[in-house]
């Protein structure tokens, strides 16, 4: 295994949270089955003790199941892409950053630990940004786009941006892709839907 690909694939957060999480539940059931008087003193009881072990159990379960999923998108870039050389790009000198994803001088790199997306830019279609949250305030904030080879997913592009982070990323990306859509708008929704039903009609695009 290259060095790129044992960063990516061990270098998860979300494996790391679930076995901590894990490693309480244990220890806190070692504490309730075998110290009950700890357990009585320090909780509130044998049965308050299992409550908060049965918690520890659930958060564990809940970062393996997504860890289970990063290693499933880990396996298909792995296939598609050469993470070595794509690792080794982020670490050279010109590799620019924007909200922690990297822009090299062949990729597009998001990567934290708990989200991974790797493209090229000439698989960048469209590009814009999204807010969305609760009683009119944003909570998450991001610019995404649609990747693909033959087929156009939506992916995140960048985690916690503004408004201003897409000029930013438009910047970067349009060197690379100058054809690229910017902007979430009537126009650029047409003209995407025109290029994909072009390219299907070329058997560039499959469903």
């Amino acid at each position: 295994m290259s060095n790129g690909d044992k960063v990516f694939k061990y270098g998860s957060k979300l494996f790391k949270k679930g076995i901590y999480f894990l490693i309480a539940g244990i220890v806190g059931f070692l504490v309730s089955f075998l110290l009950p008087n700890i357990a009585f003193f320090a909780g509130g009881g044998f049965g308050i003790g299992i409550g908060g072990i049965f918690g520890f159990i659930m958060c564990s379960s809940f970062y393996l199941v997504h860890y289970i999923l990063f290693q499933l998108k880990y396996n298909w870039y792995s296939k598609n892409y050469n993470l070595n050389a794509v690792r080794a790009e982020m670490l050279e000198h010109s590799t620019s950053r924007c909200r922690g994803t990297y822009f090299t001088r062949n990729y597009i790199v998001n990567y934290d630990g708990e989200y991974l997306f790797i493209c090229k830019y000439n698989e960048l279609k469209w590009i814009y940004y999204r807010a969305y949250g609760l009683n009119g305030r944003a909570i998450v904030r991001q610019i995404v786009g649609f990747v693909g080879k033959n087929k156009y997913t939506e992916q995140i592009i960048v985690n916690y941006a503004d408004n201003s982070t897409l000029e930013e990323v438009f910047e970067l990306i349009e060197p690379h892709n100058p054809n690229i859509l910017v902007g979430h708008t009537k126009e650029n929704k047409k003209e995407y839907k025109k290029q994909l039903k072009e390219q299907k009609s070329k058997g560039g695009l499959h469903e």
